[in-house]
């Protein structure tokens, strides 16, 4: 009975330092648990922290973007309007050439129909010539000096016109009167056409101020525009590589904050189990 008794305390002394040793390993298996809970909390801190810088940047890159787009919408508009000042000049420059062009035919008309009215009046002029040429000169009456001849000699008579020479001297006269009234009215005309061709040449000195006006204008323009291609590039590469950039952090971010959601999951799911075994083991 005293073996058996000894053996039985033996037996209870060694399940005690056997349930000792556990319980100090599930307590000591707790503290380090508790320590991997708060570095996961530290560390869940942490990526929200990066989180919140990231989502600030992209927000604030996106502002930059917003505003690249605004300036890249008013470089295309002022190349709009450049586009538009273009055309305007050139439309300018052709209406001038067709004024000019029309002017000139004007006036190569008119002086060809002069030099074919000069013509036909001295045509007519000179037809009208040649017919009175053709009739005979007045004779004068001879008186015989001799005191005691009372007789005069008879009148030579005048070499009457046929009807024929009658009709064509009328005709020459009436188409020298017209031809005359013609060319006073080609006169005025040609007048007139310098006064709209000194007109129109002041109206070009004017316009030639205002085209040299309009180059000096297209040229700073044209610089201007040139330095807004340069801005426009500009901002192209600064959108790309801000585009490259968003792209680059999203993942980050995107991958960071999942982990950080699922480590103090994992880090509960374990507490409560450790807690079970050490409440087992006591």
């Amino acid at each position: 009975m005293e073996l058996a008794l000894g053996i039985l305390l033996a037996v209870a002394a060694l399940a005690a330092v056997f349930f000792g040793l556990q319980t100090g390993a599930a307590k000591a298996s707790a503290s380090k648990a508790l320590a991997e809970v708060e570095a996961l909390r530290t560390r869940l801190s942490a990526v929200e922290s990066e989180a919140k810088k990231s989502h600030d940047a992209l927000e604030e890159k996106r502002k930059s973007v917003g505003e690249l787009k605004e300036k890249l919408k008013d470089v295309k508009r002022r190349r709009h309007d450049e586009r538009e000042a273009d055309k305007l000049k050139k439309d300018i420059q052709a209406a001038r050439a067709e004024i000019e062009r029309e002017m000139e035919r004007k006036l190569a008309a008119t002086r060809e129909e002069a030099a074919v009215s000069k013509d036909a009046v001295r045509k007519l002029t000179a037809e009208i010539e040649a017919l009175k040429s053709r009739r005979p000169a007045p004779v004068e009456q001879k008186v015989e000096a001799k005191v005691d001849e009372k007789a005069e000699r008879p009148e030579p008579q005048r070499r009457e016109l046929s009807p024929e020479e009658k009709a064509r001297l009328e005709k020459a006269e009436q188409g020298l009167a017209k031809a005359t009234k013609r060319i006073e009215e080609l006169e005025v005309e040609v007048k007139k056409a310098r006064g709209r061709s000194e007109t129109d040449r002041r109206v070009f000195v004017v316009q030639k101020g205002e085209l040299e006006l309009a180059k000096d204008k297209f040229r700073a323009l044209e610089g201007r525009h040139n330095a807004l291609v340069l801005e426009r590039d500009e901002l192209l590469k600064a959108l790309a590589l801000l585009d490259k950039e968003m792209k680059a952090l999203r993942p980050v971010a995107e991958a960071d904050t999942p982990a950080a959601e699922q480590k103090p999951a994992e880090a509960q799911a374990e507490k409560p189990a450790e807690t079970k075994d050490g409440e087992a083991a006591a």
